[in-house]
């Protein structure tokens, strides 16, 4: 059984479908998928499966579930791309203009990490000195004293030496993502290219790794010489590893790939109010730490809250803080009219809160927009006693040719 459903989207279907699916009770169907949807029992038997904060692919037993994101599949890739310092061009170079919604997201990360791969094996690859010890006809390195009365001497003289290889950690967990890559892009036109690039990396290592830490330690090995390995790796963590948690719960249990939206749009939104600053000589700092946190009756931290980011001028005053705010605030309408949804009470407080500890500092709260979305003019400003609150829109998918996005 699959369910395909839309960011901030729900479908409703029958509970006993959904059971003999999942091979489990709603209730328990509802507890292990609940890190990626959230479902609902209704009283007329029907089950509500609702999106949550996360877009991706999640298994339960035989129940398939995918959340696809509000933008085109497409834009998203060139979104991932552009967060990765990537130069992955899916529309013109991979999936074209007429297939933007012919994968899903996974299939289309997929496709541009072979890509990523394909470009990077026509440079320079990464490679290192490996310790090497063997017997060897000619003298080599250093030779083992130690054991050169082991074994026949024909065998030749025990040696220990450097040599350069290219089995190293950045390209092992290359090879990793390039294998998954393959089993996802199995009869697509991406077939053949994967295999090239699994045929090619198999000769550089011996054995792929793929786990949270080789990719910790393939970072660690990337010199100056080699930068170009970055945003391959990060297109091969985010297809082995996903962008937020993978959850595999015991045989037959859940298994899930996902990237957590919020995290990904906080992302976006330091990355172009950075450039824009960068281009006027303001410096931006990310998540300061802020005097005016809760306090307890001992002057102690009671609670922290602070903005995602600040923009400071010249002399390091505070010109403004901004919050990112995951949320549907601003989409179209049923008619096709742009509307606003009315900001949450508990967002509204916070920003005050905020505002508090800057008293000369400009409020911004910003939400995802669709492309070309206008936010009606009363409410762009809102007014909280004697501060302004703008809201702002963010449109996700276009960041990659805007590269910035201005404040004011």
């Amino acid at each position: 059984m699959q369910i395909e459903i839309e960011e901030w989207g729900h479908i409703q279907c029958e509970a006993r479908a959904l059971e003999r699916a999942a091979r489990r009770g709603i209730e328990e169907i509802a507890t292990r998928l609940s890190p990626f949807v959230r479902v609902s029992p209704e009283f007329s038997g029907r089950v509500r499966v609702s999106a949550t904060r996360k877009v991706g692919e999640a298994q339960l037993g035989e129940l398939f579930v995918r959340v696809e994101p509000h933008i085109e599949v497409g834009s998203m890739v060139e979104l991932l791309g552009w967060l990765t310092r990537g130069r992955v061009h899916l529309l013109e170079t991979a999936l074209g203009a007429t297939s933007r919604q012919a994968f899903s997201l996974r299939i289309a990360v997929a496709a541009g990490l072979v890509i990523a791969i394909q470009e990077l094996l026509r440079g320079e690859l990464h490679q290192s000195y490996a310790r090497r010890q063997e017997r060897l006809l000619v003298l080599r390195g250093r030779p083992d004293f130690a054991r050169l009365g082991e074994g026949p001497s024909a065998r030749g003289i025990p040696c220990r030496y450097l040599e350069l290889s290219r089995d190293t950690a950045p390209n092992r967990v290359l090879a990793a993502g390039a294998q998954e890559a393959l089993a996802l892009l199995s009869e697509t036109r991406f077939e053949g290219s994967a295999r090239q690039v699994v045929r090619s990396l198999s000769q550089l290592v011996e054995r792929p790794l793929g786990r949270a830490q080789d990719f910790a330690r393939a970072r660690e090995e990337i010199g100056h010489r080699h930068e170009a390995y970055h945003p391959v790796l990060d297109l091969a963590q985010m297809l082995l590893l996903g962008g937020g948690p993978v959850s595999v719960v015991g045989k037959g249990g859940m298994s899930g790939w996902w990237i957590d939206m919020p995290a990904l749009f906080e992302r976006a939104m330091i990355e172009s109010v950075q450039r824009w600053a960068d281009a006027r000589g303001y410096r931006v700092r990310v998540q300061p730490r802020h005097r005016g946190a809760i306090l307890d009756a001992n002057l102690e931290l009671y609670q922290e809250i602070r903005p995602d980011l600040e923009v400071l001028g010249a002399d390091g005053e505070v010109l403004a803080l901004v919050d990112a705010k995951y949320k549907a605030y601003l989409r179209p309408g049923d008619a096709g009219e742009d509307v606003a949804r009315k900001v949450d009470r508990q967002d509204l407080y916070q920003l005050a809160f905020y505002g508090s500890s800057a008293p000369l500092a400009r409020l911004f709260l910003i939400a995802p927009a669709e492309p070309g979305a206008i936010i009606p003019a009363r409410y762009r400003t809102l007014h909280m006693h004697e501060r302004e609150l703008e809201i702002k829109g963010l449109p996700l998918s276009e960041l990659p040719s805007r590269g910035e996005f201005a404040l004011w």
